[in-house]
Order: C-alpha cells, then sequence, then structure tokens
C-alpha cells in the first residue's frame, strides 16, 4: 500500500501505533503458520473453482455467529430481486462472515499485485453476495475499486445487481470513513500536541487530507463512471439521494465532511441524469430538490409547478425533527424550494402558497397524525416563503407591503391554530425564520412590524423569548418596553415551571437575553 493510501485508511492514533510499533517476535511456531497460510493463498488463487466451497464457508459463518437459518435462506436461495430487499441486512451478514485465512491472505496480495483479473476470479467463485461483499474489504483505494468495477464480467455473478448495489455501498463506506480519518490529523483538540512523532504525521496527514480534497470531485465523476459500466445513472442517484444527510445542527466536521461527499455525487449524476424520466417511486424529497435546482436553472415554469406539487405531497412523510434548530441542512433546502416558489409565482402570491397547503384543524373524524403532519409541513413552507426576502432583489417602495402581506398571512394561521403543542413545536418556527430575514431587509419598518406582532400574538412568553433569544437582532425601544413588561408579568411564573421541567439550558439563556433588555435594545 502507497504511504498515502495509508494515511487514507488510518487516522492519527492508528497511524501511530503503525510506526511506534515494535518489531514483533516471530516465533518458529508463528514462520509455519505464515507458511503454511501463504501455501494455501497460492493454491486458492491458482484454483479457485476446486479450492472454494461457498455454500460451507456461508453455512459455518451464519452458524457460528449464531444467527441460525435466518439469513441462510435468503442469501443463498433467494432470487435477485428477492435479495434487493434484505440490502439492509447484507452488511450485518457480511460483518459476521469469517472467510478462511488463505481467501483473506490471496485477495489482499492480489490487490497489492494490482491482479484484478484474478481477483475477480475469486469473487465469482464465492457466489454469495454477503461472501463477495466480505472479500472486498481489502479493497481501500479509489484506484482499486474503480479497477475492480472495470475488470468484472458482472454477468458470471450470480446476483449481480444486489452485488453491484452493495459494492456502491461499501464504496461510499469506504470514502466517508477515509474523509473521517483524514479529519483526525487536524487534531483540533490538540490531544498529541506533546507527541514530536504524531506532530509529523499530523503535518504530512494535512498534506494528503488537502490533495483528497482537491481531488474529491474527480474522484468522484470518475467512480460514478466506472458503476454506470453496471447500473444506470438513475439508479445510482435513486440510491444516493436515499443516503440520508447528517444532522449539522452541531460544530462536527465529520458530519460537514459525510455530507460535502453526498453533495458531491449528487451534483455529478444530476448533469447526466433525465430527472424529469425519474420513475415515481424513485421521488424521495432530496430528488424532488435536485428535480427544484433543475426548473429553477431550465427557468421552466411549467415544470417548476410540476415539481412544487409532487413536493408539497412529499414534505407530508418527512419528519423534520430538526427543524426548530439552525440547520445549514435545512437552509440549503429552503432556499432551493424558495426559488421554485419565485419561479412558478413572481407575483409573489403568499396567500395562494399557503392556502394550498393549509392545515385543516377541526372537522369530524380528523385523523391527528395527519394534523400534524400536514402543519409540519405547513411551517416549513412558511419558513421557506420569508426565505424568498434572502433570494429575490424587491424594489425599496414594494419591500414592506409585500413583508407585511406574508407576516399578516402567516399569522392568520397562527391564530387559526388551536393545538398548543403544534404552535409549540412547529409553528413557532417560522417566528425564528422571520426574525433572522427581517434583520438583514434595507426597511427597518419590516423589523419593527414584526416585532410588534409577535409580542401581540405569541401568548407562551417562553416560546416569544427563545425566538428572540435566538438571534441577533436590535429592538426598537417601544418593543423593548412592551416585552419587559410582559416579562414582569408573566416570566416569574414561566420559569418556576422550566426549572420544575429542568429546562435549566434555556433558562439560562433566556435571563441572559432579560439581562441584555434590561440595559438596552442592542443584543
Amino acid at each position: 500500500m502507497e504511504r498515502k493510501d495509508l494515511f487514507i485508511n488510518n487516522d492519527l492514533s492508528m497511524m501511530l501505533s503503525r510506526e511506534l510499533a515494535s518489531a514483533q517476535e516471530k516465533d518458529v511456531e508463528w514462520e509455519k503458520e505464515r507458511e503454511r497460510i501463504r501455501k494455501d493463498a497460492e493454491k486458492v488463487v491458482e484454483n479457485p473453482t476446486e479450492t472454494i466451497d461457498a455454500k460451507a464457508i456461508m453455512v459455518r459463518g451464519i452458524r457460528y455467529a449464531g444467527t441460525d437459518e435466518y439469513y441462510l435462506k435468503p442469501f443463498t436461495e433467494g432470487s435477485d430481486e428477492e435479495q434487493l430487499t434484505e440490502l439492509r441486512n447484507l452488511e450485518y451478514v457480511a460483518s459476521l462472515t469469517l472467510l478462511p485465512a488463505a481467501i483473506l491472505v490471496a485477495g489482499h496480495n492480489l490487490i497489492e499485485k494490482e491482479d484484478y483479473t484474478k481477483w475477480t476470479e475469486m469473487l465469482f467463485n464465492l457466489r454469495y453476495v454477503p461472501l463477495q461483499k466480505a472479500f472486498c474489504y481489502c479493497l481501500k483505494s479509489h484506484r482499486d475499486f474503480c479497477n475492480v468495477l472495470k475488470t468484472i464480467d458482472v454477468r458470471r455473478l450470480d446476483y449481480p445487481h444486489t452485488f453491484v448495489l452493495s459494492l456502491l455501498d461499501h464504496w461510499f463506506e469506504w470514502l466517508t470513513r477515509a474523509f473521517g480519518h483524514l479529519i483526525s490529523y487536524d487534531d483540533e483538540r490538540r490531544n498529541y500536541d506533546m507527541n514530536p512523532k504524531a506532530q509529523e504525521l499530523k503535518k504530512e496527514g494535512q498534506a494528503v487530507k488537502e490533495e483528497w480534497e482537491k481531488e474529491l470531485p474527480v474522484m468522484i465523476h470518475e467512480i460514478m463512471g466506472c458503476f454506470a459500466l453496471h447500473l444506470q445513472s438513475e439508479r445510482i442517484l435513486a440510491w444516493a439521494t436515499n443516503e440520508p444527510l447528517r444532522d449539522d445542527t452541531l460544530s462536527n466536521p465529520y458530519s460537514a465532511s459525510y455530507n460535502r461527499c453526498i453533495y458531491q455525487i449528487w451534483d455529478d449524476l444530476s448533469k447526466v441524469v433525465q430527472l424529469n424520466s425519474i420513475p415515481e417511486k424513485d421521488l424521495n424529497l432530496n430528488m424532488l430538490l435536485l428535480m427544484a435546482n433543475k426548473a429553477v436553472e431550465d427557468h421552466d415554469e411549467a415544470y417548476g409547478k410540476e415539481v412544487y406539487e409532487k413536493l408539497t405531497g412529499c414534505l407530508i412523510r418527512e419528519n423534520f425533527s430538526n427543524m426548530e434548530k439552525k440547520s445549514k441542512v435545512e437552509e440549503k433546502r429552503q432556499r432551493t424550494i424558495a426559488k421554485l416558489m419565485v419561479l412558478i409565482k413572481p407575483d409573489l402570491d403568499f396567500g395562494g402558497f399557503v392556502n394550498g397547503v393549509a392545515t385543516r384543524f377541526q372537522g369530524w373524524n380528523l385523523d391527528y397524525q395527519q394534523v400534524y403532519a400536514e402543519a409540519r409541513r405547513e411551517a416549513y413552507l412558511i419558513c421557506c416563503l420569508f426565505k424568498v426576502f434572502e433570494i429575490q432583489t424587491v424594489e425599496d417602495s414594494s419591500l414592506f407591503p409585500l413583508w407585511k402581506n406574508l407576516v399578516d398571512v402567516y399569522l392568520h394561521e397562527y391564530r387559526r391554530c388551536d393545538n398548543e403543542y403544534i404552535l409549540r413545536d412547529d409553528f413557532t418556527v417560522p417566528f425564528r425564520v422571520a426574525v433572522e430575514v427581517a434583520a438583514k431587509l434595507k426597511d427597518d419598518g419590516c423589523r419593527d412590524y414584526l416585532h410588534e406582532m409577535m409580542l401581540e400574538n405569541i401568548l407562551s412568553i417562553v416560546a416569544l423569548l427563545t425566538v428572540f433569544s435566538e438571534c441577533s437582532m436590535t429592538l426598537a425601544d417601544n418593543i423593548v418596553k412592551c416585552l419587559l413588561q410582559r416579562i414582569e408579568i408573566e416570566w416569574p411564573s414561566a420559569k418556576m415551571l422550566m426549572e420544575v421541567r429542568g429546562q435549566r439550558m434555556l433558562e439560562e439563556r433566556i435571563e441572559n437575553l432579560i439581562g441584555q433588555l434590561k440595559k438596552g435594545g442592542e443584543k
């Protein structure tokens, strides 16, 4: 393995252990065992058909793991289509698989020699996808993945679609894990400041990381082309958009690098895939947002309306568990939807958008699970409408009337809601987005009107102060005065309730806000 690949496949602590490891004392018995495995490995390479009993390996591995026959039948007798439905279990089964030492050594040696023809021949004889995936663990470089895909004849595989998709999963796992290894060389917590050897490795690892980041778009473009030899690009994109983005509400470089890899894959594939030909079953939220971007780029209003209709249906099925938090992922999504809204209704008919997704809070035989889903969707789309003011330039004379119109439309929905949980968890979120956007607008009247309406309409003092405590802003004197009046009357009892509920962190944040308000309007 090249030195660069060692850094890619090992984090700082692992690399340090490799560098500092003393020479292993090898006794006579160890040497005998090593020589025996080497000879067995050579026999496997020379005649894989005779030396590899795939069924016996599969049975032994599964029984050893204690999973009995649960996974044996689907992965040895099931059809390719049936096994595709078990892809999520495949990684688990492969991780439990104990391949004979001779097969593992033979595989690693062939990869080191770049003899991909003989390596794929062994792969064919392993037959079952869990065994084949376990065998693929020896692929540890971009070059290896590309060459295997260029060499392999998938027609010789018993389960070609399942294998290729499992290899796609494995490659992505390797890619993101490699990125995580390289991030470790930044040593943000400074755990190795006093270790001279670690400092040398950090410097070398950071250089590899910098090169890797520059090469990432090229590598992804190349590997996508290699996978496209065996899978339709539409199918690969469907796989990629089903990969969930990681929560980025906390500062986490690993989540950021993971998301960057996904974004790069989407960007590369969306350039070659006809997005309007994607089957209905593959229209998840990420796919629809790619379609929305395409409609905006092409200025295709008709296509944009079609995408928006499908998008509103998809949003019902989304969880939005992090909607109330500041998430770069959600901000990016909301800005994309905002651009789509401007495309299909350039007159900025906010009421038309909201009326199209308005939540039905009352009526006969309501499904409350559906009500909560509709409310989350409505709140999410209203957030997108406020984002319109970030992505669309509005004439100074029209700015306040348009802003007031949107605030009024939203207040109508807020007042209409009689569910305290929806008001607290969902319908408060657009206020936070609105406050952040208003702080950036040229007309201070937009900001002051929003703050005034919030004071008059948000019944919960905790919800009101939570929104204000999350954002940096300037409050007008009259707003500060009214807010302090409400605080004096309502906060003592609300504070006692928060203490009972153990909401200490939020309580401290609100107390800090109150202290700032008493000093002046700046926060």
